[in-house]
């Protein structure tokens, strides 16, 4: 029998056990069988007494009989005893069990047994044997057996008992499905079946569905306990497959909800579990809780799961508060069970490595933790581990000093020339990766401006001799894979820190140098041999290597990235004139200049072929489907790494700039089609549903459209709903997510048949449009201005878009850190001295617009699509230090959530012949003093739901709305207790052509959700759409009549409701997307007082004036305001964004 098998056998047995003690006159034969049947899945053990004991039913029937109550058992039927017999011959005969199961389980399923559960129970007994020892050589048979047993079951559900018999058919279950995800790996599969990780994670999600369906209080407590264990692990199973072939968005939901669900539940040795009992309570009434928590334990192998687990696979550059959490819980955990396995212990912190050297958590869980000394490799990478994570916590020299001699000791044990550069499954090789993952720790935790431990000399060379030992355990050769890329670019970053930390020291950084040269000559990139791999894995794409496409790409770039920082300097930042300077003086046939061009070709292959890199298993949503976030990642990581490499050619005189040109437009089309935009494609939506050629499709598409925003509806609820709700409705959510995911394949069936050919390819004229038909709609004077910049902020650049051209050139500056540090300054109204960002930015985001236009450009509006890291800016409080003036005082500025959504807004115009909709002033608290009311806008950042009534009234928002309303003939306001949530569902409101919220905008939570919202007058706190909360959710149910302009005179209402969103998210994504065709929110929190003087300026028209455009009438307000000694200061004029046109 072969290794695998065996393994697989013995994971098998850890979890089953069949519940019947042997107690019989004919004892020989019960423990022959209890022998072969419960301990031993050697097939050749079934034997003469085996079949012996089997086939006699009366044995059969007194041995089952034994203990009626505890097991549940009625009366055995003769044709119960005959099924059970059959199951127990099957066991022997995995090929038959394997080939009759559907069969077999039908048969129960339709049987009229009072022994269903039991007859099941061993049934399924048999199942995960017959994967393994069926020998069947097709992959997709396995994975068939599989969905029809769990789709059977599920349908059949209400005719089985669900008692205490429950939890074997369970454990049976969640093997079968482990089992049939390790067939991939046995050398007799001979089919290559797709999409293998996918399916496995549907099976995992199937098992999940069930066992949250049927568990109940009838089942007993240590039964319950197995089941909440097999539910844990089948979800850290779908962590696990997720991780290979699921969006990051994804991979972050999962990781989230375990965390919710389990570790942050985790006490005294054991996880105190308590969905199951939420469960009761909300699904069993009069249940009577005993116990609210289930007891779970957390072991090693799970552990040892979920620590790898924890690596982002997009970026770590920006961690999550649930991340941090997670990876802080495990760790606590980790320390607990250190005793357990000690050297797997610490082996397995180490994944914690990126947080803490990042300062992003502090740990100290393992300060009184030891290992047995020994001169073993294994002892000395641990022993570093292990003194590193006491070294971060209290930062003792003792610890540092202790880590660098472990690593010097295990290097000595390592051959030179005796490892390959490619990622290999050995002691050594993971030694290597070790010190060197110790080493760019220990320098980021230092480097740190906290740090209490400096960096000397000594400490440098010390460091400088470990790369150097490090590099000299590598044989020479050629660079053929993502993983050679990977691994060089580990010691191109070694180098790079060596070179950063220098203090000046000759002898030094001439060891440096020629450790570096060693680099460059020991490995050499094949070029030709990654392109071809890269394009092997695009081409026999499947979501299994989703991931390794994915990483492969990101590799790429390592080596050109260190390459550009080498060049960085405090001073000059990025500004290319020494890197120029060198490039130029290369010849196009010298080596280094060939290798650069080689890097960069293989870089703009990659960003050639993202499309075919990011194809996920969920082929439905042909139609109305946004581009994935994580293919748009990768694209802010390359692109900008391509544009600055090819502007330094064009200054080099390598390149020209017509070539230059030519790639921008190139990467600015690709741009239109990967910039994910949910409010464009709802626009787009919208345009369908409205249009006469699409009139013979018009309820599909509206069906279709309904399913659709259900879909994305439940998608984001995950995101913003509470942990401790989702425990009472995790099952509803998957449920409908999986109902809406039918519905819109069932429409698109209809919709791609022969019956509708002609109108088909309109559907998909979202994705044909390219900057030429931007610029078609496009005015002489209107200018887009869109930045890409690095998830690491380390590069950007920045397109401008006119009518006529697009130029798209790097930014050479920090633009995220200078961003940051005006926004501190903008917050607050008593700030100095902030015109010095100011005009940097401007300088850099606004100043080429003079330099690279044609002269004869007349620009006066430019429309801002911002990167995430600068969503925030105030592109229109720039300073223009050279002509003493504010950026809205030159030019008017409108905000896009991409450059695709010009195409589907109307430029707003106000008139006085439209309806009016006004609401503040809601009924809160009438007592709050001045005093309060600004520590709760200093200090606060989120408030209960059920505590807004604590919130301080707005009485000055009333004759705000007033004012306002008295420009429109036709206006409805309402204050205090008619300022409530079930006003907004009824016809006046979705009928406006103007709605004006002035009021409080907080992030709410509770118990139900976390979400940023609106401020009304509460009323049943217990109902969602009466509670006073407004939140992104609440809006997305809506349906606008009159494409209304939204007014949201509230604070921070631009906020994002949840980690990693795309710009313009939560509320102004829902009021767009609800049929919004203009919004006015704001970046921080306002003054109330300057933000009614704001919003009554944009209105206070003459006599004489029907009606105006709102983007010049936000100029002239926001001018206004400059001018005024009051209101001078940005603090008052700058938050205020508009987006539309």
């Amino acid at each position: 029998m072969d290794y695998m098998k065996l393994h697989l056998i013995k994971l098998f047995l850890l979890f089953c056990c069949f519940p019947i003690v042997a107690e019989t006159t004919d004892l020989k034969l019960e423990e022959n069988f209890e022998t072969i049947y419960f301990n031993s899945y050697e097939i050749d053990t079934c034997n003469k007494d085996y079949y012996s004991f089997v086939e006699s039913t009366t044995k059969l029937k007194k041995y089952i009989l034994k203990d009626l109550i505890a097991y549940q058992v009625n009366e055995l039927s003769q044709k119960d005893l005959i099924f059970i017999q059959k199951t127990l011959i099957d066991f022997c005969n995995p090929i038959e069990s394997f080939n009759n199961n559907f069969s077999n389980l039908s048969q129960i399923l339709n049987s009229k047994s009072s022994n269903k559960d039991i007859l099941l129970t061993l049934h399924l007994y048999n199942l995960p044997a017959a994967i393994v020892l069926s020998k069947n050589k097709n992959l997709s048979s396995i994975y068939n057996v599989m969905l029809d047993t769990m789709g059977l079951i599920r349908e059949n559900i209400n005719k089985l008992k669900i008692n205490n018999n429950w939890n074997q058919s369970i454990i049976s279950l969640y093997n079968s499905i482990l089992f049939s995800a390790s067939r991939e790996y046995s050398e007799s599969i001979t089919d290559d079946f797709e999409n293998k990780s996918y399916q496995n994670f549907l099976l995992f999600q199937s098992l999940e569905n069930l066992i949250l369906e049927t568990i109940n209080p009838n089942i007993n407590t240590d039964d319950l306990e197995l089941i909440a264990t097999v539910l844990m692990k089948t979800r850290i199973q779908k962590i696990i497959e997720n991780k290979k072939f699921g969006p990051s968005e994804d991979d972050y939901l999962l990781k989230e909800e375990f965390y919710n669900l389990y570790l942050n539940k985790y006490k005294y040795e054991n996880i105190k579990y308590t969905e199951f009992s939420n469960i009761f309570i909300n699904k069993f009434p009069g249940y009577d809780l005993n116990n609210n928590f289930i007891e779970i334990n957390l072991d090693l192998d799970s552990l040892d799961q979920l620590i790898t687990l924890s690596i982002d696979k997009t970026t770590t550059i920006n961690t999550s508060d649930v991340e941090i959490k997670y990876m802080k819980s495990l760790l606590s955990i980790m320390a607990e069970k250190f005793d357990d396995n000690p050297n797997e212990i610490i082996s397995n912190s180490f994944f914690a490595i990126g947080m803490i050297s990042k300062r992003q958590f502090k740990s100290c869980v393992f300060n009184d933790k030891s290992i047995i000394k020994n001169k073993t490799l294994n002892y000395f990478s641990n022993s570093a581990k292990l003194n590193y994570l006491k070294f971060t916590c209290n930062e003792d020299p003792a610890y540092y000093q202790t880590i660098t001699k472990n690593l010097l000791n295990g290097l000595d044990l390592i051959k030179d020339n005796s490892l390959n550069i490619s990622i290999e499954e050995s002691s050594n090789y993971d030694f290597i990766l070790d010190s060197s993952a110790l080493i760019i720790a220990l320098s980021t935790f230092t480097d740190n401006e906290e740090s209490k431990y400096t960096l000397n000399q000594d400490d440098l060379n010390m460091f400088s001799e470990i790369v150097h030992k490090i590099t000299a355990k590598f044989k020479k050769q050629y660079l053929t894979t993502g993983d050679d890329l990977l691994s060089v670019g580990i010691l191109n970053t070694l180098i790079f820190m060596l070179r950063e930390s220098s203090l000046g020291d000759i002898s030094y950084e001439n060891n440096i140098k020629k450790i570096e040269k060693d680099i460059s000559i020991k490995f050499k990139p094949d070029h030709i041999s990654l392109k071809n791999q890269f394009s092997k894995l695009i081409s026999n794409f499947d979501s299994d290597n989703a991931n390794e496409i994915f990483t492969f790409a990101r590799y790429i770039q390592y080596d050109l990235k260190i390459f550009i920082n080498n060049y960085f300097d405090e001073k000059n930042y990025y500004w290319p004139s020494k890197i120029v300077d060198d490039i130029a003086s290369l010849n196009n046939d010298d080596e280094a200049y060939k290798d650069i061009i080689n890097k960069l070709e293989l870089i703009s292959y990659a960003i050639d072929n993202l499309d075919k890199a990011f194809q996920g298993p969920d082929y439905f949503l042909f139609i109305f489907k946004d581009q994935s976030v994580d293919k748009w990642y990768l694209f802010r990581e390359l692109v900008p790494l391509e544009i600055y490499l090819n502007y330094i050619l064009v200054l080099s005189n390598k390149i020209t700039f017509d070539q230059y040109l030519s790639i921008t437009e190139k990467r600015a089309n690709q741009l239109l089609k990967i910039r994910p935009n949910n409010i464009a494609m709802q626009k787009f939506r919208d345009e369908l549903l409205d249009s006469n050629y699409h009139k013979p499709i018009r309820n599909l598409l509206k069906n279709y459209d309904k399913a659709h925003k259900s879909f994305a509806s439940v998608k984001d609820s995950q995101f913003i709903i509470s942990s401790e709700k989702q425990e009472y409705i995790k099952k509803d959510i998957s449920d409908l997510k999986l109902k809406y995911k039918f519905e819109l394949m069932e429409i698109e069936d209809i919709l791609f048949s022969d019956e509708h050919e002609d109108i088909r390819p309109s559907l998909h004229s979202f994705e044909s449009h390219d900057i030429k038909s931007l610029q078609d709609m496009m005015g002489r004077h209107e200018l887009i201005i869109s930045t890409v910049i690095q998830p690491d902020s380390m590069l950007g650049y920045t397109n401008y878009i006119t009518k006529f051209n697009v130029i798209s050139l790097p930014l050479f500056e920090p633009i995220v850190i200078y961003s940051d540090l005006l926004l501190e300054k903008y917050i607050d109204p008593s700030s100095e001295n902030f015109k010095s960002y100011a005009t940097d930015l401007y300088h850099n985001l606004l100043g080429p617009i003079e330099e690279v236009l044609p002269s004869d450009a007349e620009i006066t509006d430019i429309y801002i699509v911002p990167d995430a890291s600068i969503q925030k800016l105030p592109f229109h409080a720039l300073f223009d230090y050279k002509n003493d003036q504010w950026s809205v005082e030159k030019y008017n500025f409108k905000y896009l959530s991409s450059e695709k959504l010009y195409l589907y807004l109307d430029e707003h115009k106000v008139s006085r012949k439209d309806s009016f909709f006004g609401i503040g002033n809601p009924s809160l608290n009438k007592n709050t003093i001045k005093s309060q009311i600004e520590s709760y806008f200093s200090e606060r950042t989120e408030i209960n739901i059920n505590n807004i009534k604590e919130l301080p009234e707005l009485p000055e928002t009333e004759q705000e709305l007033v004012n306002i309303g008295n420009f429109f003939d036709n206006k409805k306001l309402y204050f205090q207790n008619d300022a409530n949530e079930k006003l907004l569902y009824e016809n006046q409101f979705i009928n406006s052509d103007v709605m004006a919220f002035a009021t409080h905008s907080v992030r709410g939570v509770n118990n139900t959700n976390n979400d940023r919202g609106l401020v009304l007058t509460p009323g049943d706190i217990g109902d969602v759409a009466d509670d006073g909360f407004l939140g992104s959710l609440d809006v997305g149910t809506m349906k606008f009549n009159n494409d209304p302009l939204v007014m949201l005179s509230a604070c921070n209402t631009i906020d994002s409701p949840y980690y990693r969103s795309l710009p313009f998210s939560g509320l102004p994504k829902s009021f767009m997307n609800a049929g919004a065709n203009s919004m006015l929110m704001s970046l921080w929190n306002i003054d109330s007082n300057s933000a009614k003087i704001f919003n009554e300026s944009l209105f206070d028209k003459g006599i004489f004036t029907r009606s105006f455009y709102l983007g010049d009438s936000i100029q002239d307000s926001m001018i206004d305001m400059i001018d005024s000694k009051q209101h001078s200061h940005p603090y008052y004029w700058a938050p205020y964004i508009y987006l539309g046109k």
